[in-house]
């Protein structure tokens, strides 16, 4: 196994129990983003990441800091997502392709990013979650 280095991005990862996955968004105050599998798999890949509404990941996605316990211990209890396990689920669901389930993990890192950045620079986490990638943020 490769030697990761520092710089490199942190994976994607899976926690078991809540069968939910799990991504750490860096910034002066990382946040610790949860969603279901089958919520990442919701938005249409080939319609609009923007829309006059609420984004389906900001009605799915879950957030918490890293000062809470729980969070530490749930991320504890967590894997590292690899290729293979995408792979894995992607022969049991049946629904995208490997390349596609990839995009879309890819779509929601960039979505929890952009909730991470407004959270720290001030927003509340209802507007930031409601807010991000819609027409309404885009035209403020």
């Amino acid at each position: 196994m490769a030697k990761a280095n520092l710089t490199d991005p942190l994976p994607f990862f899976f926690h078991a129990a809540s069968e939910r996955l799990i991504y750490l968004a860096a910034g002066p105050c990382p946040f610790v983003f949860t969603i279901t599998l089958a919520d990442v798999l919701a938005p249409d890949p080939a319609g609009p990441v923007v829309g006059p509404t609420t984004h389906p990941f900001g009605r799915s996605t879950g957030v918490a800091s890293l000062a809470e316990d729980g969070t530490r211990r749930g991320l504890a209890e967590a894997t590292a997502v690899t290729l293979g396990t995408l792979q894995s689920v992607c022969d049991l669901c049946h629904v995208v392709t490997l390349t596609a389930l990839e995009s879309l993990l890819a779509l929601w890192g960039d979505f929890c990013d952009a909730v991470a950045e407004r959270l720290n620079h001030g927003d509340d986490l209802s507007t930031a979650l409601t807010t991000t990638w819609t027409s309404e943020a885009t035209a403020a």
